[in-house]
């Protein structure tokens, strides 16, 4: 990729519209270059040149743009001056103890990089969950409280997927889980509850055919079990894990 220096968001688009996908660009696989033939898109950078082509429109409407995260990526190795994955090892794999996860390389159709190609099993995505989503490992308060901030018109925050059914809180809106959703994996924190839900499914939840439809229900449906059940108390150890 081009340094980042040269792309046409330079003093344009800030670190927080990526995070909070409002920077404009439009999903690389939205794109008329990914649907024509993915096979065209070998990499991220392939990704980021197709999104930037086609973004007609500047910063602004909420937009959900997994181009936003490869940006970021970017960012993160020009910053730091070392590569994604060992970031990862380092900031985050290491730390949480994920024994059975991994990072795909990309390949043509798949960009992966630091939008995606993170594989764990269901034990290592619930622990991913709990010391992220609980326990903020390598997350100061301040960043915390704002990548848990909902904005109402995306339903993300910056850094975090939301899911209702929602409440307002002190006049903010408020989700009732907080987490994140990849091709056909999910893991939220119900923060209400102090459980954590790790989900793993056969098919995918993006797509025709997918399953992200049911997943609003489904978490709607547990909070409701859970509002009929007692608390957990501070004596049986903190968070649980449901993993299904």
């Amino acid at each position: 990729i081009a340094a980042l220096s040269d792309l046409p968001l330079t003093g344009r688009v800030t670190v927080r519209q990526l995070l909070s996908h409002r920077s404009g660009l439009v999903n690389y696989r939205d794109t008329d270059t990914y649907r024509a033939d993915p096979g065209r898109v070998r990499d991220p950078a392939d990704a980021v040149a197709a999104s930037v082509a086609e973004s007609a429109g500047g910063p602004g409407a909420a937009l959900c743009s997994s181009t936003n995260y490869l940006i970021l990526g970017y960012l993160l190795e020009q910053v730091t001056g070392r590569s994604f994955d060992e970031l990862l090892a380092g900031s985050l794999f290491g730390p949480i103890g994920l024994a059975h996860t991994a990072h795909l390389a990309p390949e043509p159709g798949e960009p992966r990089f630091s939008t995606g190609g993170i594989v764990a099993d269901i034990e290592d995505l619930a622990r991913a969950g709990e010391e992220l989503l609980v326990h903020h490992v390598g997350i100061s308060d301040d960043a915390w409280r704002e990548m848990s901030a909902m904005d109402p018109e995306a339903g993300l925050g910056a850094g975090t997927m939301q899911f209702c059914p929602c409440t307002q809180r002190h006049g903010e809106p408020r989700a009732f889980a907080v987490g994140y959703a990849g091709g056909h994996t999910l893991v939220a924190h119900l923060p209400d509850y102090d459980v954590v839900v790790a989900l793993d499914i056969t098919g995918d939840f993006y797509g025709d055919g997918g399953y992200f439809g049911a997943v609003e229900p489904l978490l709607r449906a547990l909070a409701d079990g859970l509002r009929q059940a007692p608390l957990p108390s501070a004596v049986d150890g903190g968070a649980e894990v449901a993993a299904a």
